[in-house]
Protein backbone atom coordinates (compact mmCIF):
# COMPACT_ATOMS: atom_id res chain seq x y z
CA UNK A 1 0.00 0.00 0.00
CA UNK A 2 1.23 3.77 -1.06
CA UNK A 3 1.61 6.31 1.92
CA UNK A 4 0.24 9.48 1.37
CA UNK A 5 1.62 11.53 3.86
CA UNK A 6 2.80 15.03 2.97
CA UNK A 7 7.03 14.05 2.71
CA UNK A 8 8.54 15.21 5.61
CA UNK A 9 12.18 16.00 6.83
CA UNK A 10 15.13 17.07 4.57
CA UNK A 11 13.95 15.99 1.12
CA UNK A 12 10.85 17.21 1.61
CA UNK A 13 11.98 21.16 -0.11
CA UNK A 14 13.65 18.98 -2.80
CA UNK A 15 10.51 16.55 -3.38
CA UNK A 16 8.33 19.60 -3.75
CA UNK A 17 10.56 21.55 -5.86
CA UNK A 18 10.98 18.51 -8.00
CA UNK A 19 7.10 18.46 -8.32
CA UNK A 20 6.61 21.70 -9.15
CA UNK A 21 9.56 21.62 -11.82
CA UNK A 22 7.29 18.89 -13.61
CA UNK A 23 4.72 20.78 -12.89
CA UNK A 24 6.07 23.78 -15.07
CA UNK A 25 6.81 21.51 -17.48
CA UNK A 26 3.47 20.02 -17.66
CA UNK A 27 2.17 23.65 -18.18
CA UNK A 28 4.08 24.52 -20.84
CA UNK A 29 3.63 20.99 -23.26
CA UNK A 30 0.05 21.81 -22.42
CA UNK A 31 0.46 25.64 -23.67
CA UNK A 32 -2.52 27.35 -21.78
CA UNK A 33 -1.57 30.51 -23.83
CA UNK A 34 -3.24 28.87 -26.90
CA UNK A 35 -5.87 26.69 -25.36
CA UNK A 36 -8.60 27.14 -23.51
CA UNK A 37 -8.11 25.69 -19.85
CA UNK A 38 -11.68 25.44 -18.39
CA UNK A 39 -10.71 24.72 -15.03
CA UNK A 40 -11.86 27.30 -12.84
CA UNK A 41 -15.69 26.76 -11.30
CA UNK A 42 -15.80 30.35 -10.40
CA UNK A 43 -14.99 31.66 -13.49
CA UNK A 44 -17.60 29.27 -15.32
CA UNK A 45 -20.62 29.96 -13.05
CA UNK A 46 -19.88 33.79 -12.82
CA UNK A 47 -17.70 35.07 -15.71
CA UNK A 48 -15.42 36.79 -13.20
CA UNK A 49 -12.01 36.25 -12.92
CA UNK A 50 -10.59 34.64 -9.18
CA UNK A 51 -7.46 35.03 -7.63
CA UNK A 52 -5.64 32.05 -9.19
CA UNK A 53 -7.24 32.53 -13.00
CA UNK A 54 -4.60 33.33 -15.22
CA UNK A 55 -1.79 31.41 -13.21
CA UNK A 56 -1.10 28.71 -15.73
CA UNK A 57 -1.17 31.48 -18.19
CA UNK A 58 1.68 32.72 -15.78
CA UNK A 59 4.17 29.89 -15.19
CA UNK A 60 4.19 29.45 -19.04
CA UNK A 61 4.78 33.18 -19.86
CA UNK A 62 7.64 33.23 -17.33
CA UNK A 63 9.01 29.76 -18.70
CA UNK A 64 8.89 31.47 -21.56
CA UNK A 65 11.21 34.75 -19.82
CA UNK A 66 8.19 36.95 -20.79
CA UNK A 67 7.13 38.79 -17.87
CA UNK A 68 5.10 41.17 -18.77
CA UNK A 69 2.63 38.69 -20.24
CA UNK A 70 3.15 37.09 -16.79
CA UNK A 71 2.10 40.06 -15.00
CA UNK A 72 -1.13 40.18 -17.68
CA UNK A 73 -2.09 36.75 -16.45
CA UNK A 74 -1.80 37.13 -13.33
CA UNK A 75 -0.25 39.95 -11.08
CA UNK A 76 -0.39 39.14 -7.68
CA UNK A 77 0.75 35.18 -8.61
CA UNK A 78 4.14 36.75 -10.08
CA UNK A 79 4.86 39.60 -7.55
CA UNK A 80 4.43 36.87 -4.89
CA UNK A 81 7.26 34.63 -6.20
CA UNK A 82 10.01 36.41 -4.74
CA UNK A 83 8.39 35.53 -1.49
CA UNK A 84 7.63 31.86 -1.92
CA UNK A 85 11.08 31.63 -2.66
CA UNK A 86 12.10 33.07 0.10
CA UNK A 87 9.63 30.66 1.91
CA UNK A 88 11.28 27.46 0.64
CA UNK A 89 14.38 28.87 0.99
CA UNK A 90 13.52 29.14 4.51
CA UNK A 91 12.03 25.57 4.92
CA UNK A 92 15.20 23.86 3.14
CA UNK A 93 17.28 26.00 5.56
CA UNK A 94 15.22 24.39 8.33
CA UNK A 95 15.34 21.16 6.79
CA UNK A 96 18.37 20.44 6.92
CA UNK A 97 18.95 21.88 10.31
CA UNK A 98 16.11 18.89 11.50
CA UNK A 99 13.45 21.68 12.07
CA UNK A 100 9.72 21.82 11.37
CA UNK A 101 9.04 24.09 8.54
CA UNK A 102 7.53 27.39 9.76
CA UNK A 103 3.51 27.74 10.20
CA UNK A 104 1.76 30.79 8.66
CA UNK A 105 0.03 32.72 11.77
CA UNK A 106 -3.77 33.27 11.77
CA UNK A 107 -3.01 36.54 10.84
CA UNK A 108 -0.95 35.65 7.93
CA UNK A 109 -3.86 33.82 6.21
CA UNK A 110 -6.36 36.74 7.18
CA UNK A 111 -4.22 38.95 4.82
CA UNK A 112 -3.88 36.02 2.22
CA UNK A 113 -7.56 35.74 2.00
CA UNK A 114 -7.99 39.35 2.22
CA UNK A 115 -5.45 40.14 -0.61
CA UNK A 116 -7.36 37.30 -2.84
CA UNK A 117 -10.95 38.88 -1.98
CA UNK A 118 -9.09 42.36 -2.62
CA UNK A 119 -7.74 41.61 -6.16
CA UNK A 120 -10.68 39.34 -7.29
CA UNK A 121 -13.03 42.53 -6.89
CA UNK A 122 -10.96 44.44 -8.59
CA UNK A 123 -9.77 42.67 -11.55
CA UNK A 124 -13.58 42.50 -12.04
CA UNK A 125 -14.01 45.79 -11.68
CA UNK A 126 -14.84 47.67 -15.19
CA UNK A 127 -11.28 49.90 -15.03
CA UNK A 128 -8.99 47.18 -14.64
CA UNK A 129 -9.13 45.15 -17.56
CA UNK A 130 -5.11 44.94 -17.60
CA UNK A 131 -5.53 43.12 -14.48
CA UNK A 132 -7.70 40.18 -16.35
CA UNK A 133 -6.13 37.08 -18.17
CA UNK A 134 -5.68 38.15 -21.72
Amino acid sequence: MTDLRPATGRRAPHAAAALVGVAVLADVAFDPAHRHVPLCPFHAATGGWCPLCGGLRAVDALAQLQLRTALHANAVFVLALPLIALWWLDWRQRARAGRPPRRLARPGVVALIALGVAFTVVRNLPFAAALRPL
